[in-house]
């Protein structure tokens, strides 16, 4: 975990009045009504327990890739607008998006068949116990289904014999029951959102193999829209957010600002709950490790990588940077913030929620119930700058 580089950036400046956040959302169909509900229904709950005011303007959409809200707040006596940017790829989402569960379960024998075979799940597994038992939970819950699906069908086919009916229509009894139980484990996992998980894992397991068409123009055209409204429209701080696997796309979309401009003074880089080695480990992702080093080694913009050992999605034991194998003594960033989602609930309420896979990856988003080191609003919104809430907490 890289320690004190935001020390660089603490020297003392006025407080924020202006900022400008790009949110790139995970893999996710949901479009950008639904993130503006969600933070305006999560900021007032966090208002509560921080002591902030929060005011969360309408939704407009400022082009067919960005949709924003203005944000209105004051802490301690401290007043900060926040022009808040969702930028759209939903619509590539959807269009990798697996229509059925019977889609979606043999794109998980193919993909996980190439995503064994290059090596990359063994890294993982060496380097992260928990997000491992993520990857491989998909096939073992079906192979285990399968298995006592079989095992009963087996057990009530001998019963038939047993009593006379034909071995043909036994077997067939014992077959039927192997999609049965297939089903009511997809129906199950469903409700506890794992499969959701499932789905965001195959994207980027194919990505690895080859770069998902429209990607590296989405990403070509958040970087130009960044870089324009830098030149057009300044304001004290400009942060871009990525989470989960909008994590990758924000990283790369840094790397090509970082070829176009030299003023990066209030430029910053958010990465919440990202699953970076998911696709830097693969042979084929050298395109993405370049991007990935050119952020991690400059100077201009600071990275705050924020990880939850709860969040089952999450890579957290282990730097990303270093463990996708780039080694160099210039390497500055990431600095890292652990942050303890257990700590945010009473044990009560933790215990009905970590049931919830997909609400855990959702955290970085959310109110809490108690107050911890950490709090999106304030990280968006506050009146610190970046850098003073990355060396201290958020």
């Amino acid at each position: 975990m890289n320690d004190s580089p935001a020390g660089d950036y603490t020297a003392t400046q006025p407080a924020i009045k202006t900022r400008r956040v790009y949110y790139i959302g995970g893999f996710d169909p949901r479009g950008a009504s639904y993130y503006h509900r969600l933070y305006r229904e999560e900021s007032v709950k966090q208002s509560s327990i921080n002591g902030s005011r929060i005011e969360v303007g309408s939704r407009r959409k400022i082009s067919p890739l960005q949709h924003a809200w203005n944000i209105d707040a004051e802490w301690e006596g401290d007043t900060v607008t926040t022009d808040y940017r969702f930028m759209v790829w939903d619509d590539i989402v959807r269009k990798h998006w697996p229509s059925s569960h019977l889609e979606m379960l043999g794109e998980m024998v193919t993909n996980y068949t190439g995503f064994i075979s290059c090596g990359a799940l063994g890294r993982i597994r060496r380097s992260y116990r928990s997000f491992f038992i993520t990857l491989i939970y998909p096939i073992v819950i079906m192979s285990l289904a399968a298995i006592v699906g079989l095992s009963v069908g087996a057990i009530l086919a001998g019963i038939m014999m047993g009593a006379g009916f034909s071995h043909a229509l036994s077997w067939l009894v014992c077959f039927a029951c192997l999609p049965i139980a297939i089903w009511v484990v997809v129906k199950q996992e469903e409700r506890l959102k794992t499969f959701w998980l499932l789905r965001t894992i195959l994207f980027v397991i194919r990505w690895g193999g080859f770069v998902p068409q429209g990607i590296n123009q989405r990403m070509d055209e958040f970087a130009d829209i960044i870089e324009q409204d830098q030149q057009q429209h300044p304001c004290d701080e400009v942060m871009v957010v990525g989470h989960s696997v909008g994590a990758i796309i924000a990283v790369s979309v840094m790397a090509r600002l970082l070829t176009r401009s030299s003023q990066h003074s209030n430029l910053e880089l958010v990465t919440l709950g990202q699953c970076i080695p998911l696709l830097s480990l693969f042979p084929n992702a050298a395109e993405f490790r370049r991007d990935m080093k050119a952020v991690a080694i400059q100077s201009d913009i600071p990275w705050l990588d924020i990880v939850g050992r709860a969040d089952p999605l999450c890579s957290y034991e282990a730097d990303p940077v270093e463990i996708s194998g780039i080694h160099s003594s210039e390497l500055k960033w990431p600095q890292r913030l652990d942050i303890s989602i257990l700590k945010m609930y009473t044990s009560k309420n933790y215990k009905r929620l970590k049931l919830n896979k997909l609400r855990l990856h959702f955290q970085y988003l959310m109110s809490s119930e108690l107050k911890s080191n950490y709090d999106y609003f304030r990280l968006t919104t506050g009146s610190e700058r970046f850098s003073y809430q990355a060396k201290n907490t958020i």
